[in-house]
């Protein structure tokens, strides 16, 4: 019916729109122009896609983002729409958002919200992380009402570095020696699972339909540390000075604001804010909106990035053990240094301090008049010498450098020998001489003592002396990586059935021998050469 008057009248609950008579043959044109985003038709939507633009200073970062918001279908009392936001900051910081979100207005005068983001961060250590986010709005004329959730997906956590860690090692304290393998712990970055909300109301300074408003905002956030980082919780509020059509523009926006949260980890932040909205549909054919309407197209609310932490996490776990001496597979029990004795009596008193597995450092050469004996299962070495040790529980092989000055046992032993070994007893890295001239002046002597080892020695004894290793009635001898010098007897001796075990190798002699290299009763039996250049093997 052409030239006919429909009458528009407004949605309940929708003020401020003002009745429109329209043709009757362009009604369903009016309609139909509601439900799609088109500035260019010729009786336009009534929410149109904006870009914001925002920058933050504070006290601790700067940021600034710009953002994309566009309907993408509308009638006379919701929108569906897209918001896409793209930020940095000073810290080096980059962040995209892609959100979606439905509102509807309600005839209460309330408009309820409910969106959905994906988020991308790069932080300033350089490392990635995703995150959604969902939320809910509640906004009236004079009231806001919201929450978040955040939820990083993905790898959470990302290694910034590492405190700690490295080789084993032997530590001498108390003592003692225990073999000591460090903790190696991750500094780790975390994007944190959180929620945050807040309330907003409208300060009464303008009337509710002006186009200039302040509102003011209080709220709270927490984020959980996961184990890692510490968590972040505390308040946050802010402050907005807005005009909407700033120089008349309709459809823009100009917003001064500032903001404060706190927290234990992050302190005291402060921000000055400023936002500016630029519409993208064209000024003339934009209506003039209610309140109620202006909202539909508010600025979602959320945290400004993806919320991360930083914490220590033990990637290796530190493991303090007991040693176990490798040359005779003792325990260690205890060890003890003599550092400058005045004479064998002084070191003397240090072995029998001690028991089996113990291990007594000599430092210095005391006046040697006699015998020095070490016990079954004793350990006696001169300083600078590396004994390897081994972990009781994980087996971990590390080495022990004795600490102080080499030890040196060398003197007229009337009669006997210098030193006197019994099972398993160990000596390693002394100079050992003896320059007595009776016939049992040996340097070394071991009799019973099955699996003794005599390692790494320099090994002298007279001219007209015994030999520089004696062993007799002995199973399981090692004798390793010595060096002989002038022997006025055999450089080894063997006698009584003894034995040596197959790690004896590596000795070799420097100056003149007395006697024979490998010496014996006939009767003993070895298992490799162990002299170079000489098959010990056998015995005479």
């Amino acid at each position: 019916m052409t030239g006919s008057k429909v009458e528009v009248r407004p949605q309940p609950g929708v003020t401020g729109r003002t009745k429109r008579a329209v043709p009757n043959g362009a009604a369903l044109a009016l309609l139909g122009a509601t439900l799609i985003v088109d500035p260019t038709a010729a009786d336009p939507a009534q929410w149109g896609a904006h870009l914001d633009f925002e920058g933050r200073r504070g006290n601790a970062r700067t940021l600034g983002d710009a953002g994309l918001f566009a309907p993408l279908w509308q009638d006379q009392t919701a929108l569906l729409f897209t918001d896409i936001r793209g930020r940095f900051d000073s810290q080096d910081g980059r962040e995209g958002n892609f959100g979606l979100g439905y509102r509807r207005m309600l005839a209460n005068g309330w408009n309820l919200g409910v969106y959905g983001y994906y988020d991308v961060r790069r932080s300033g250590y350089g490392n990635t992380f995703n995150q959604a986010t969902v939320g809910v709005e509640a906004l009236s004329a004079d009231w806001d009402l919201r929450a978040n959730v955040y939820a990083p997906f993905g790898t959470r956590s990302r290694q910034i570095g590492v405190l700690g860690g490295g080789d084993p090692f032997a530590d001498f304290s108390n003592g003692t020696i225990q073999i000591v393998t460090p903790e190696r712990r991750q500094l780790l970055e975390r994007a944190l699972t959180g929620f945050d909300g807040e309330i907003g109301w409208r300060a009464p300074v303008f009337d509710v339909a002006a186009l200039t408003q302040v509102r003011l905002y209080g709220g709270g956030f927490y984020f959980d540390g996961g184990g890692i980082a510490r968590d972040i919780a505390g308040p946050r509020g802010r402050i907005e000075f807005s005009v909407d059509d700033v120089a008349g523009l309709s459809g823009a926006r100009l917003t001064l604001g500032a903001e404060v949260q706190h927290d234990e980890v992050r302190g005291a932040q402060g921000f000055a804010l400023a936002r500016l909205r630029v519409p993208l549909q064209s000024e003339k054919i934009a209506p003039r909106l209610s309140a109620q309407e202006r909202r539909m197209t508010e600025r979602v609310v959320r945290d400004v990035d993806i919320v991360t932490g930083t914490g220590w996490r033990v990637q290796k776990a530190g493991i303090r053990e007991a040693a176990v001496n490798t040359w005779n597979n003792r325990t260690v029990t205890g060890v003890a240094q003599a550092i400058d004795p005045a004479s064998i009596l002084d070191l003397q008193f240090k072995l029998d301090a001690l028991g089996a597995g113990s291990i007594v450092i000599l430092n210095g050469a005391p006046f040697v008049f006699g015998r020095t004996t070490v016990k079954p299962g004793q350990t006696l070495i001169g300083g600078g010498t590396t004994l390897e040790l081994r972990g009781a529980l994980t087996d971990t092989v590390v080495d022990f450098l004795a600490p102080g000055a080499a030890g040196n046992l060398t003197g007229a032993a009337f009669g006997v020998s210098v030193l006197a070994l019994g099972a398993g007893s160990v000596v390693g890295g002394l100079t050992i001489g003896n320059m007595g001239t009776g016939n049992s002046n040996h340097a070394i002597q071991a009799v019973n003592a099955n699996g003794a080892v005599v390692f790494g020695n320099a090994i002298m004894t007279a001219t007209n002396a015994k030999h520089g290793v004696s062993v007799s009635s002995s199973q399981g001898v090692i004798v390793s990586g010595n060096v002989f010098g002038t022997v006025g007897g055999d450089v080894i001796n063997a006698v009584n059935g003894s034995g040596f075990a197959s790690g004896s190798a590596g000795n070799s002699v420097s100056g003149s021998v007395g006697g024979t290299r490998c010496g014996g009763d006939g009767t003993a039996s070895g298992t490799v050469s162990f002299i170079a250049g000489v098959d010990c093997t056998s015995y005479p």
